[in-house]
């Protein structure tokens, strides 16, 4: 099982993560972190298809939200 620490922007909170055995995930909307992502998510209120496919094909994560197609 893997354990996802989330939530991007904070440096130090991703490093505690990391050190307690937890992967991380962050949208593809943010600042890409220093540390290896896990799991990217989408920001569904506001997505932007296309940047969050370069952002997978980038990083490549274990995990991808997959986004329903809009109309």
């Amino acid at each position: 099982m893997d354990l996802i620490y989330c939530a991007g922007g904070n440096i130090g909170l991703q490093r505690i993560a990391l050190e307690e055995g937890w992967q991380l995930g962050q949208r593809s909307d943010a600042t890409p972190s220093p540390f290896n992502m896990t799991f990217i998510d989408i920001n569904y209120k506001k997505a932007d298809f296309e940047r969050h496919l370069e952002i997978v094909r980038l990083f490549r994560p274990k995990y991808a939200t997959v986004p329903d197609l809009s109309a």
